[in-house]
């Protein structure tokens, strides 16, 4: 009570309103009891697992060949690496925002015609402003449609843009409001991002790339999970730096990315 009147712009801006909201929600329904909000976290992964599902059978009738959606999807519910987004309460902002990104990218997919109508890209906007709205790193998401259109499109990179200037033009202006807000909110955190007592925007960075992998050995190997781990910072150019680019310049031009590319 009296936390909106109080703190409005703060609230809207700083603290995710999306989550916020959903968090009000469910101070409204029952307090500080615990038990619907863990409910909610179980109902977002089990609704994300279906579209996970669904996304799957898209891409693959995209590449014309066979996935076992199934699995994927299972893969997805069950994973122990998603533990923290589903038990831990505050983790809501992974589920929340990967619901409304999983959303958007379906929507995306799921075009009736080669180019998106002015209805469906307002809605998949709207979704990537609510992702936006529950955690920064749904950011990606225009980069996941120009890779989608990259190696699944037909006509190249030119066409793609021009079948679909209905979402990118807005989506540019939306992405880059986006950046822009998200650095203004780290500049100010004091836990994460830039705003960081005794961390350079270059050292957090740099400890990013490195805990890429981190991540990607908890997928393979999910032991030592942590709700609060605690992360040496890199003070110089590292390995995971080199690997990342590495990465980037295989998906990009090697073995399979001119097959894949749509003639681009």
């Amino acid at each position: 009570p009296g936390l909106i009147p109080a703190g409005i712009t703060w609230w809207l801006i700083r603290q995710r309103p999306v989550q916020m909201l959903s968090f009000g929600i469910n101070y409204w329904l029952s307090g500080e009891d615990p038990f619907s909000y863990h409910v909610v976290n179980l109902l977002l992964h089990l609704v994300n697992g279906l579209l996970v599902y669904r996304i799957a059978r898209l891409l693959a009738a995209l590449k014309g060949g066979r996935v076992p959606f199934a699995f994927a999807a299972a893969l997805f519910l069950l994973h122990p690496v998603q533990t923290e987004s589903v038990s831990y309460i505050s983790g809501r902002a992974y589920s929340l925002s990967a619901l409304f990104f999983l959303a958007a990218f379906t929507l995306f997919l799921e075009r009736r015609t080669e180019g998106l109508s002015w209805r469906r890209s307002g809605a998949v906007l709207a979704l990537f402003a609510a992702a936006l709205g529950t955690k920064e790193h749904t950011l990606t998401l225009p980069a996941l449609f120009l890779l989608t259109e990259y190696y699944w499109g037909s006509g190249g990179w030119r066409d793609a843009l021009r079948r679909n200037h209905r979402l990118y033009l807005p989506l540019a202006g939306l992405g880059a409001a986006g950046a822009a807000l998200i650095l203004w909110v780290l500049a100010g955190a004091r836990t994460a991002g830039i705003g960081v007592g005794g961390v350079t925007p270059l050292q957090y960075f740099l400890t990013q790339c490195r805990l890429v992998f981190t991540y990607l050995r908890l997928f393979l190997f999910p032991a030592g999970q942590s709700v609060d781990p605690n992360v040496s910072i890199s003070e110089a150019a590292t390995l995971s730096l080199a690997a990342l680019l590495l990465l980037v310049v295989v998906a990009c031009f090697g073995p399979g990315a001119e097959e894949g590319s749509g003639g681009a």
